[in-house]
C-alpha cells in the first residue's frame, strides 16, 4: 500500500490490543470465509475510549472522524485489492502464506475434525481459482 502512495499507520500503535483484554468479542461469518482464502480484519480508529455498540460509539460513527475512519479503511481495502490484482507475484506470496500458515495453524484445533472446511467442497473450490 505505502508502494502505491497510501498513507499507512503502524499497527503496533494501535490500542486494539488493550481493548481486546477488556472486551475478547464474538465470532463472525468472517471466519469462516477466513478458513478457506486469504483475509484481512481490520480495524480503524475514529477516537480515544469508545467502547463498541455504544450510544457514545454511534455518535463518534456519525461525526467526521467517523466519516475519514470508513474513508481511511475503504482506501485501504480498495488499495489492498489492487496490490493483489495487479501483481501476480504477490498474490502468489500471499497465498503461498496463506496455506503455510494454515497447514501449521490449522492442525489439531480442539473440536475440529482434520480436513474439515466450514463450506461444502465445491463452493471452497471457488477460492482456489
Amino acid at each position: 500500500l505505502r508502494s502505491l502512495g497510501a498513507d499507512v499507520e503502524n499497527p503496533l500503535d494501535s490500542r486494539r490490543d488493550l481493548e481486546r483484554q477488556r472486551y475478547p468479542g464474538t465470532s463472525t461469518d468472517f471466519s469462516d470465509v477466513s478458513w478457506e482464502a486469504p483475509a484481512i480484519h481490520g480495524y480503524c480508529g475514529i477516537g480515544e475510549g469508545l467502547v463498541l455498540h455504544t450510544p457514545e460509539f454511534a455518535a463518534a460513527a456519525a461525526s467526521n472522524a467517523g466519516d475519514e475512519g470508513m474513508i481511511r479503511a475503504a482506501s485501504a481495502m480498495a488499495l489492498s485489492a489492487v496490490d493483489i490484482l495487479s501483481d501476480r507475484a504477490f498474490a502468489a506470496r500471499v497465498r503461498d502464506e496463506f496455506e503455510a500458515y494454515r497447514r501449521e495453524e490449522f492442525r489439531n484445533v480442539p473440536g475440529i475434525p482434520p480436513g474439515f472446511s466450514p463450506f461444502p467442497r465445491e463452493f471452497a473450490e471457488l477460492f482456489e481459482a
